[in-house]
């Protein structure tokens, strides 16, 4: 019998409000992706595929985590493009018919929501 493993999703809702500083969001969405990428590996099989996946990402992350630590980081068009790239990672775990980033009401509230008609 095949085992089938379950697409990892978060949990629809709030993850950051109230700021658009890129020095709470950064911190904030990695907090968030590394809790899903974790439960994502433990429900998945090791494949090739996936484990290759996963060692890009890390990479990934790795690097960002080793720039926050520069000073003048959080300021620059670096983490701006950071924020990008971590929101993109952010809205594959996305459930369903939701997407992840700014809530249609209130630009500085940040999760994962119900695409509107």
């Amino acid at each position: 019998m095949k085992k089938t493993t379950q697409r990892t999703t978060a949990e629809p809702g709030s993850i950051s409000t109230g700021t658009l500083r890129a020095a709470d969001l950064i911190p904030t969405f990695l907090s968030v992706l590394d809790g899903l990428r974790e439960d994502r590996s433990l429900e998945q099989e090791d494949t090739r595929r996936n484990s290759a996946r996963h060692s890009e990402e890390d990479d990934l992350l790795g690097d960002i985590e080793r720039a926050m630590k520069r000073d003048g980081y959080f300021d620059s068009e670096e983490a701006d493009y950071d924020l990008e790239v971590i929101s993109e990672l952010l809205d594959g775990f996305a459930p369903d018919g939701h997407y992840f980033g700014a809530h249609p009401g209130d630009g500085s509230d940040f999760g994962f929501w119900t695409f509107e008609e």
